[in-house]
């Protein structure tokens, strides 16, 4: 019989032996599923314009930097603080 594996234990007793695992068959095509559906998606996306693209960059960019001169300023002054504290400033 084709797509049945024996095993010792059955085999004279009349048992049916189990059809065979089709693991792989079923992983691909999930994944080719997981393709298809992610292509269809995908298409439904509204994609910012060039302009849109660059004038969220230069607010991202500029948000990092007015946030990076924040938390270096609070650094400086708790460094300050520590210091006059310990009485080494």
């Amino acid at each position: 019989s084709i797509g049945r594996v024996t095993v010792s234990k059955t085999v004279g007793w009349g048992f049916e032996s189990l059809p065979t695992c089709s693991l792989p068959g079923v992983i691909m095509r999930k994944i080719q599923q997981y393709v298809k559906e992610s292509i269809e998606e995908l298409k439904k996306v509204t994609w910012p314009t060039w302009e849109e693209l660059k004038g969220s960059t230069l607010v991202v960019m500029l948000f990092s930097v007015i946030m990076g001169l924040y938390i270096a300023g609070l650094d400086v002054g708790f460094s300050w603080i520590i210091d006059k504290i310990m009485g080494r400033g």
